[in-house]
């Protein structure tokens, strides 16, 4: 999500029911998978509403995320859950992790 204007530009692209008529994907179809851009996620929700997120943790705890993903070094576990829940407030969005 560093590239957060052009996942937003692409998303409302392929979403556009008057740009793409039947071939357009429903927004609720959609999914955008992150490391873990906390200010980001928590963008997504305002921006687009019942767009789906998948959390690529990478590894079961923080020690080992921070080995292998060196942005979560700067991220706590807690931040992305939390950011995850502001997703599984909207009850037309899904919130996954993987």
């Amino acid at each position: 999500l560093n590239n957060y204007d052009s996942v937003v530009a692409a998303v409302r692209s392929m979403t556009d029911l008057g740009q793409l008529g039947g071939y357009a994907l429903p927004q609720s179809r959609v999914t955008i998978s992150t490391v873990g851009v906390v200010p980001r996620m928590k963008q997504l929700v305002r921006d687009l509403p019942g767009l789906s997120l998948a959390l690529s943790l990478h590894a079961p705890t923080q020690e080992l995320r921070e080995k292998i993903v060196p942005s979560a070094k700067h991220v706590s576990m807690e931040d992305l859950l939390s950011a995850m829940d502001l997703h599984l407030e909207q009850k037309t969005a899904r919130a996954m992790i993987e």
